[in-house]
């Protein structure tokens, strides 16, 4: 499913997860042994509900991350993945099926409105709104881009479980900054920086700047990239992360043999 920034669109009911008896049990175990640590997700609806599994992939380029969070081993309830280069959308349209998956035709960033995206074409690994001094690259397109707060305000819940992989060739710290400033921050349960912002020189003091705000407000509900993203491949760099996280077992539980051939066979 698409969606364009001006859609009146909210994220439809989640569907009923799988074994939730054992997940319950889970749980309850955790907060009766009191385990806990950096980053633990341990947060559930009100009533009993079943609290819906979000995982944000900001960057999706053409669906190298979705290729693994999307597997059946895992139990995300929906996926949402931003890009707002028209031909990596496109892409991404054509290779994915998963009525999970919800691709947004725009990016996150401290702004809502059109920005200039810089781009070589389709194999641009290091597409951006951001541009090096003196750099030229053959594409410019007028992509949109809407405020990362207003996203989470208006279809992020409080107590939704919230995976987030950053990797936008430079806006990490123009979202994470957003998402502090506005409170929004708290809920996420787990986010994965890639901090892209070393790339450009104009830009080197947004990552000491970003981590020392982090810890002085006592945020550290986040991975870096360079420490969990470890593997031969993408897809094995991503599965890495997820497993680093604390509290890793309330989205991949346990899967039945089924589902360990059926993500076997889509490595």
């Amino acid at each position: 499913m698409a969606v364009g920034p001006g859609a009146d669109w909210r994220p439809e009911p989640p569907q009923r997860p799988r074994h939730r008896f054992l997940k319950n049990a889970t749980n309850l175990f955790l907060v009766a042994v009191g385990i806990d640590g950096p980053g633990l997700i341990r947060r559930e609806q009100p009533n009993g509900g079943a609290m819906r599994k979000i995982f944000l992939d900001v960057g999706g380029h053409v669906g190298q991350s979705l290729e693994e969070v999307l597997k059946p081993l895992y139990s995300f309830d929906v996926v949402y993945c931003f890009e707002p280069f028209p031909a990596h959308a496109e892409v991404i349209r054509n290779r994915f099926s998963d009525p999970r998956l919800r691709l947004i035709e725009y990016g996150l960033s401290n702004v809502t409105g059109p920005l200039e995206f810089h781009s070589d074409g389709l194999d641009d690994m290091g597409a951006s709104v951001k541009k090096r001094e003196g750099e030229t690259k053959s594409i410019v397109t007028r992509c949109d881009f809407v405020r990362a707060s207003d996203f989470f305000r208006d279809h992020i819940a409080a107590d939704d479980l919230v995976v987030m992989k950053l990797n936008c060739e430079g806006s990490e710290c123009d979202i994470m900054n957003d998402l502090m400033d506005s409170g929004e921050i708290i809920k996420i349960d787990n986010v994965m920086i890639d901090f892209d912002v070393r790339k450009f020189a104009h830009l080197a003091q947004e990552e000491p700047k970003l981590k020392q705000r982090m810890a002085a407000t006592g945020f550290d509900r986040f991975s870096l990239c360079e420490r969990v993203m470890k593997g031969r491949t993408h897809q094995k760099r991503i599965a890495n992360w997820l497993r680093s996280i604390p509290g890793y077992e309330r989205f991949r539980p346990q899967a039945t043999w089924s589902e360990r051939l059926a993500g076997a066979l889509r490595l």
